[in-house]
């Protein structure tokens, strides 16, 4: 794969300032490449973030077809398995988040960042009336297509013919992919029903999984994700995009965390890798990990920040 692309320099999302400090410097993971990409960190408002950055225009070549999010075959394995297969551990409790939080059990929804249609699919099946947005032509297509679920794409949100009532406006993990998302959480604002509920995931900077596992975190997915948030920063860029938090709480995810162990341990060049990924893949272990994640997550150093945010007038 020929990584020619062009970069830029950018100021703060957050409060607009150039004064940053150095974070951490890493590498692209997995694409064959030694480019090194800057986590940077603002010195006014504590927003973090890559820069030097790809550009807008470039960073489609840092998702390919592989992408776990974007993988077309798997939505046709899905559809062949049983009903409590197919909807999957995180797509499931995802709808059950957004039943509990807002109390709809139909309604009109937006889902920004679709993917391969996963969560629309399922909140389809329930009754609601869904629209996406993807930024990647191809899937976009696919799920117009195969899924018949309305999907627009284009990089400027804007510009889409979206209707401006919507109950629900979702974006799972999401936004640490945005150039600006300030410019997302505004086009969120003015999509949501004055009553409406914009609910969102990031990955979590202060989880016991970045403490732990540090640059092999997959919260780090370089240079795809261009932000890192934690509480505050999430807080504060929420209320400059005109909404009030009315919920945020971390969350574990032990599949995160067990994909950021077998990036360290492919990093290893020893005999004991294999040995080791077994014992880490083995039923019991994971329900350990799963317990110890649950218990961080009542200290907010969960995997993953959830945000439920309405508003304001």
């Amino acid at each position: 794969m020929n990584f020619d692309y062009k970069v830029e320099c950018v100021a703060c999302n957050l409060c607009g300032k150039s004064l940053l400090t150095h974070v951490l410097t890493l590498r692209g993971y997995g694409y064959g490449h030694c480019d090194k990409f800057f986590l940077v960190k603002c010195a006014s408002c504590g927003l973090i973030f890559l820069n030097p950055r790809p550009t807008r225009a470039s960073i489609g070549m840092f998702y390919p077809q592989s992408y776990c999010p974007h993988r077309i075959p798997t939505i046709e394995k899905c559809k062949r398995l049983p009903q409590g297969f197919r909807i999957g551990r995180k797509v499931a409790h995802r709808k059950r988040l957004l039943i509990s939080y807002t109390g709809l059990r139909r309604g009109r929804l937006l889902d920004l960042g679709c993917g391969n249609g996963f969560f629309m699919m399922v909140m389809k099946a329930c009754g609601w009336e869904i629209h996406g947005y993807e930024p990647n032509l191809s899937i976009a297509a696919y799920v117009n297509e195969k899924i018949d679920i309305p999907v627009q794409t284009g990089t400027d949100l804007s510009t889409l013919c979206f209707s401006s009532d919507y109950d629900v406006i979702t974006a799972w993990d999401v936004l640490e992919h945005c150039h600006s998302p300030l410019e997302l959480i505004a086009n969120a604002r003015r999509l949501l029903h004055p009553k409406g509920h914009f609910i969102l995931t990031v990955p979590n900077w202060n989880s016991v999984d970045r403490m732990l596992l540090g640059r092999y975190w997959l919260g780090l997915d370089t240079p795809r994700h261009l932000y890192a948030f934690t509480r505050h920063t999430l807080t504060a860029i929420l209320v400059e995009g005109g909404f009030s938090v009315v919920h945020l709480r971390s969350e574990p995810d032990p599949s995160s965390f067990a994909k950021s162990f077998m990036r360290l341990l492919d990093s290893c060049h020893s005999r004991a890798v294999k040995p080791v990924r077994r014992v880490v893949l083995s039923s019991y272990l994971r329900r350990i990990i799963r317990a110890g994640l649950s218990a961080s997550s009542r200290f907010g150093k969960g995997s993953t920040l959830l945000a439920i945010a309405k508003k304001t007038c």
